[in-house]
């Protein structure tokens, strides 16, 4: 019997979506070859109340432009993974994200859809009070089981370091035939932590010490210049 999943990406790529990719991905690629992925983006309507407080001034080609590398970015996690290519497909539609993903869980007689929630920090349960919880909605409304990967509340100095190293390891999958050049300041910035606690200061030293540790397996070369570290892929 095959088995097809339904994966929510949305269109900026969130940390609460990266860490959902990278917690299932593995699972994915142990499944049976019938399995079926399909990745869906759902670009919102600008018209969309919730939508609107969420992508303020957004246009729909930038929201396209947005889609279409957040897509780019999970296929890359998959495939890395382990996830056969011909596994995996990429849908865009437009509309409401929860509508659209029902509507498609049930044209397409999903097994699973799988998302990404944003953790229960107190930002996020204001924001859903203010805007309502759309993986709530997904889960009163999917007529199949949905599997949500949240956000851990806490996380080491360890954690955080690794967490930024896979972030990096995953760009450079991702644009294999580009020069990349990395600091620890612009990783911190680049790569918008999943969790909820770490000032700034803790931030960059993570990042600087997952580019040191890429450094160390030849990923990356780093050089110390200014005052800082730079590190670019060779």
């Amino acid at each position: 019997m095959k088995t097809s999943l339904l994966v929510g990406v949305d269109p900026g790529f969130s940390p609460a979506t990266h860490y959902m990719l990278r917690t299932v991905s593995p699972l994915f690629a142990d499944l049976s070859l019938s399995v079926e992925v399909a990745v869906l983006t759902v670009i919102p309507f600008p018209n969309d109340p919730w939508v609107a407080a969420l992508y303020p001034g957004s246009t729909t080609k930038s929201q396209r432009m947005e889609a279409l590398q957040a897509q780019a970015q999970a296929r890359a996690l998959l495939l890395q993974a382990g996830v056969a290519c011909e596994r995996i497909q990429t849908l865009i539609r437009e509309g409401s994200p929860v509508h659209q993903l029902v509507r498609v869980a049930r044209e397409r007689h999903v097994t699973c859809i799988v998302i990404g929630s944003r953790g229960d920090s107190f930002r996020e349960r204001t924001r859903r009070f203010l805007l309502g919880s759309v993986s709530r909605c997904i889960l009163r409304l999917s007529p199949c089981p949905v599997l949500l990967a949240s956000l851990p509340a806490t996380t080491s100095p360890v954690q955080l370091a690794t967490w930024y190293e896979q972030a990096i390891v995953d760009m450079l999958h991702a644009r294999s035939t580009g020069f990349l050049i990395f600091t620890p300041e612009e990783v911190a910035s680049r790569f918008p932590s999943p969790f909820p606690r770490g000032g700034r200061e803790r931030r960059v030293q993570a990042a600087k010490e997952a580019l040191l540790h890429l450094a160390e397996q030849g990923v990356l070369i780093c050089q110390h210049i200014e005052g800082t570290w730079r590190c670019f892929n060779d």
